[in-house]
């Protein structure tokens, strides 16, 4: 399947991604300048549906993009699957990092240190394979760090700049 796929990818026009050129501004100039390749970053994909009527008829984690478009949200506990991520990106809302599995650890990083518009709770490796290893004590203190103090204003500022450039995108 991989060789399938490597194959269609050479012989293709190019990749539409689902994400924005500031977050995977490295991948889109390797894409380009390195293998030769188009890519277009269409923004947020959650972000085509515009009001509520058609956010419900996305069918799959519709709930999810209401209630992080709700006013009354200051923040998004995420297992930092790339959708959910995306999805709270352009809510503009600052993110507490909790991954499980697979490239969802690589996902906390590009948000901690990279955007810098949250923070993690401190796993270290895959659910699957180790168990939850991650105490209440750090649950709470990322949900405070993101939403009480000079920090969490700052990571609130950047998380609504990328929602900005996220619904630009589109």
């Amino acid at each position: 399947m991989l060789k399938r796929a490597k194959e269609a990818e050479k012989t293709s026009y190019g990749i539409v991604v689902n994400g924005f050129y500031v977050l995977k501004s490295v991948y889109a100039d390797y894409y380009r300048n390195v293998l030769g390749m188009k890519a277009w970053h269409i923004g947020a994909v959650s972000l085509c549906n515009r009001n509520n009527e058609e956010k419900t008829l996305r069918k799959s984690n519709y709930q999810q993009v209401l209630i992080l478009d709700h006013e009354a949200v200051g923040g998004f506990v995420t297992h930092c699957g790339w959708n959910s991520m995306l999805e709270g990106i352009a809510a503009g809302l600052p993110m507490v990092k909790w991954p499980v599995l697979g490239e969802q650890l690589y996902n906390e990083k590009l948000v901690t240190q990279v955007l810098k518009n949250g923070v993690g709770v401190g796993a270290q490796k895959w659910v699957i394979v180790v168990g939850d290893t991650v105490r209440k004590e750090a649950v709470e203190k990322a949900v405070r760090r993101i939403m009480v103090g000079e920090e969490a204003q700052e990571m609130r500022s950047r998380a609504r700049e990328l929602a900005e450039q996220a619904n630009r995108a589109v």
